[in-house]
Order: structure tokens, then sequence, then C-alpha cells
């Protein structure tokens, strides 16, 4: 009986993809009749059942006009429909800013023909896409519509990796970086205060931006440029670049340079130090790292490990799909600062496949703290056994499977505070193993939290039960310096705990060198009203310091 059910299931789905079998024909704008089934149109979507077997002229017409779909849309809606899936379509797109505004105009529309599978196919195809060329987010970005999940994925990747994102490092065939943003979706972003960036570098990218849109329409790109240097925050670069380079720019007016002067002469006269903020988590003390070499390894550093000889600092961009974590360690040893950023791979290699071959034994290797991703977070259920009822469920995965789990009551404030969500990474240091139905399931009692911001999910994991014959061996994780900096420590000056010179490219990294600034969190003495989102950083005293100051950004 079952090899007939499945004979019968085989033909329909063929016949599903037989176009002579089709009863109507979907006319695009491109003028290309797709062929469609009307029965299977109507059965997953309502609205196409209103259409097609409504009182709309549809319902009587072998032919239906939907001139605001292309046919490239309207063939991935069908082939949905019919085998719920759209590989076929998504197979000819390239890797481009076109390709990708494609696929944020079938998002949209599967939202509006109510085909919520579809849109999900969607939204995993366009992570992925801007996973492997993140200046495609700008693209995304401006096509999608604003409070979707799409344009909140796309903004995420801005906030959380700038350097690479706005900057498409002169790829202009796969297109994407902030030269694709039209003017309003361009304002949204420079008005953002939790980007992750430095202030000089957000104004190369907006001079840039100018430089692209003035061929098109120079008055125009004048007026945006002009509104966005009011969300510019000038008195947070360096003075030698702001009286050189930025002053010198066509769309900033003498007026906001001498107010950032004057900003910057209160800071000194009042801190005693040449004093620059950035945008970003003003709470946490971090450090911006930019000029980079290796282009990934810019950004902001957030203090995540204060400790009695070393410091660890780590970038927050591993929660929009980068696999890989970088850190910056700053340890002192005789009298002197070391400074080194590591660049390794986030994820465990055959985490929950070492989890599995434990499960029979009650002790857990001490040695082994796998670093998984948390994909799905559910409340407690009084309908499951006690005594796992008490405890928040949990669903984590390597980046290749995934498996079911529990939090120990310990974090169930985390988790109620938003502390703890779906899509943090944890590293995960004390734990138990437990079997439901003869699956291996995870008790997570102690863990450190990597990063808290929701972003994208790593790799598109099955389950551990589907996983038959798979197995790999734990290996260790790699772990590669990049860059590093030896300096001596000098008492009460605040801007060596991270130096800005002396740094050097080590074996695994790339030219040129960084420049850091580090900036310690900001407290309410420090609030001199001179930006809402200014954060001290330390560069270079006035006086009381042999380091001179390096203008380099």
């Amino acid at each position: 009986m079952k090899a007939l059910h499945a004979e019968v299931a085989k033909d329909l789905l063929d016949a599903l993809l037989d176009d002579e079998l089709s009863d109507v024909y979907l006319t695009s704008s491109d003028d290309v009749q797709v062929p469609a089934c009307r029965f299977v149109l109507a059965a997953r979507s309502t609205v196409l059942k209103r259409m097609l077997y409504g009182s709309f002229r549809e319902a009587k017409s072998s032919t239906i006009c939907m001139l605001g779909y292309d046919s490239v849309t309207l063939q991935a809606i069908v082939d949905f429909c019919a085998h719920n899936d759209i590989s076929r379509c998504t197979a000819k797109l390239k890797q481009d800013e076109t390709s990708i505004r494609q696929l944020v105009h079938l998002a949209r529309a599967a939202d509006y023909l109510e085909l919520p599978g579809l849109e999900q196919l969607c939204e995993c195809e366009i992570r992925a896409r801007m996973t492997l060329h993140p200046p495609l987010a700008c693209a995304v970005y401006d096509e999608a519509e604003r409070s979707t999940e799409v344009s909140e994925y796309a903004m995420q990747m801005l906030e959380c990796r700038p350097y690479v994102a706005l900057d498409h490092g002169g790829d202009r065939a796969t297109g994407g970086g902030i030269e694709s943003l039209h003017s309003e979706r361009l304002l949204d972003v420079v008005h953002n205060t939790q980007l992750g960036a430095g202030e000089f570098f957000l104004f190369r990218m907006m001079e840039r931006w100018f430089q692209d849109a003035q061929l098109k329409d120079h008055n125009a790109a004048l007026q945006t440029a002009h509104k966005c240097t009011q969300y510019l925050q000038f008195e947070n670069i360096e003075p030698s670049l702001l009286l050189k380079e930025v002053k010198s720019c066509e769309f900033v007016s003498s007026e906001l340079i001498f107010a950032a002067v004057a900003k910057q002469a209160l800071r000194a006269s009042q801190d005693r130090v040449w004093s620059l903020g950035c945008r970003g988590k003003e709470h946490v003390e971090r450090v911006l790292v930019e000029g980079a070499g290796n282009r990934d390894a810019n950004g902001m550093y957030y203090l995540i490990a204060p400790l009695a000889n070393n410091d660890l600092y780590a970038k927050r961009e591993v929660a929009c799909g980068q696999q890989r974590v970088y850190t910056l360690s700053c340890s002192t040893k005789e009298e002197q600062y070391e400074c080194r950023i590591f660049c390794s791979t986030l994820l465990t290699s055959g985490a929950i496949f070492n989890l599995q071959s434990m499960q029979k034994t009650s002790v857990v290797e001490p040695v082994f703290q796998p670093v998984l991703q948390i994909i799905e977070l559910k409340e407690p259920e009084s309908s499951v056994p006690t005594p796992i009822r008490k405890y928040y469920r949990v669903r984590v995965s390597d980046g290749e499977v995934h498996m079911a789990g529990t939090l120990a009551t310990a974090w169930n404030s985390m988790v109620e505070s938003k502390e703890v969500l779906a899509r943090s990474i944890c590293k995960i240091l004390q734990y138990g193993l437990y079997e439901i139905d003869g699956t291996v399931c995870i008790h997570i009692r102690e863990m450190s939290i990597v990063t808290t911001n929701p972003g994208q999910r790593f790799g598109r994991p099955i389950p551990l039960e589907e996983a038959d014959g798979y197995s790999r061996e734990h290996q260790s994780e790699n772990l590669l310096s990049l860059y590093s900096c030896t300096h001596p420590r000098v008492q009460g000056a605040k801007d060596i705990k991270v130096p800005r010179t002396g740094w050097q490219v080590d074996d695994q990294g790339d030219g040129p060198v960084p420049s850091c600034t580090w900036m310690p969190p900001l407290r309410k003495a420090d609030n001199l009203n001179t930006s809402s989102t200014s954060l001290r950083s330390s560069t270079s005293p006035i006086s009381g310091n042999t380091e001179p100051h390096n203008g380099s950004s």
C-alpha cells in the first residue's frame, strides 16, 4: 500500500511540472507567458484563489496579466506552489546586485500573495548571499520595505560589518556597497548611531556616494549630501584629517568644521587630552580598529573578559553570518603592553556529534567546550515531564547539525530580560546529556555568551536524527595571529592601553597595519553635550605622555 501511495504521489508531482497539462498562463512585465495549473495556485494561496475562482474577470480567462512581476518572479511562484522549491530559479540568478534585488521583489510578492513558505525561502537565500558578499546588504536594505525581516537583517549586517558591507572593495561587477543606496535609505544609514565604524570612514563612504550620484543629478546629490552632513559627527574625526581632507569637500560647510573644532577644543580643555568619540554602545569599553590590510579585521571590538593581566575584546559581527570571530588581546608583561589581533573559526567542527558520542556517560570531558548557536528558544511547558518542565527549551547548532536541549534555571532571568536570545552564540562550559525518545539532548548548565545580537543562522543545519552515518572527529579550532604590537607601559597615560602605533603584520596577516583607538565607557561626568553618542577616546594627551600623536585613521 505504501509503495502504491508513493507511486501515485510521484505521478502527481510529475504532472504538476508538465507544461502541457497547464490550464492558465501568467503574463509577466517582460511579456513572457509562464504556464501554471489554476487549481494548484489556488490551493496554495488564498489571494490567488480569490483571483482565479472568484468574481474577478481572471476567473474566466486562460491568460492572467500580472504585469507587476517579471518572468523570473512568476516562475518562482509557480515552482513553489507546485513542489515547494525555487532552486530552479535561484540557480539562474547571479551573485550580484541585480539578482538580490530580484529576490527581494520575490519575497515581497510572496508576502502579498500570502505564501509564507516562499517568503521564508527567499529570506534564507538573501541572507546566504549577503553572507558571501556583505556589500549586497546595501542593495537589500535599499530595495526592501522598512520594518520587514529582510530589511532588519540587512541593517544588522551594516551595523556589525560596516567596513566590508558599505565598501564593495572595487568589485563593481557584483555591485552593492554604499553606491547602491538611494537618498532616503542613505540618510537612514548615516543617521544610525549603532554603526560600528569610525566617523572618518563614514565620511569617506559618503564622499564616494556623492561622486557616484552626482554623475546622474548633481543638484539632487548635493542636496542629499548636505542633509547627511547634519548626522555626521565631525568632532569625532582627527583634527589633521578634519582640516585637510574634510574641509575641502564640496558638501561640507565651513560652519560644521568650525563647530567640530570648537567641540574638540572644549574636550581638550576639560579632559587634558585630545579625545575622540565614536558610534556604538556607550556603556562598554571598546577599541576601534581601522585601516587593517585584512578588511574583515576592521571594526569595533567590545570588552568581553576583563582579567587581572589580560583584557579581551571581540567583534560582535559574528551574529550576521561571519563564521569567524576576531579577538583583540591586551596583556601586561614586564612593564610592557603586548597586544594581538587573532582570527579563529567560530563554530566547533563536529561539536554536536562529539556530544552524541558522550551521551552514555555522565561525566563530561572538561576540555571539550563547543561553541554553538541557539537557533530556537521556547518557554517551559507544563505538558513535559519533570524536571524538564521548569527549563527553557532550546535548539542549538554547530552550523551543520542541530539538536534539542534545555537551559538550567539559573539562565531563566537572563532569557526573560532578553540577555539571551534566539541566535545567540555561546561557548558551552558545563553541560549534561539525556535522551528523549531515543534522541540525545543537551542540558546546558553553564555557558559564556559570545554575542546576543540577533542575526543570521550559521549554515543550514539538519536535525541530528536525520544525519545518519555522519560522523566527524573533534578538531581544534584554528587560531591565526594577524597583527601584534608591543609598547612600553607609561604610568598615568590612558591612551596606551591599546596603542595606536607600533603594530606589525604577523605571519597570517595582510598589510597595511591597523590603527587602534581605545575608548573607555562613558560616565555621566564625561557627557559634555557635544554629541548624544560620543564616547571619550584617549588618543594623545596634551602633556605627560612621551608617545607622539598619530593622525592616521
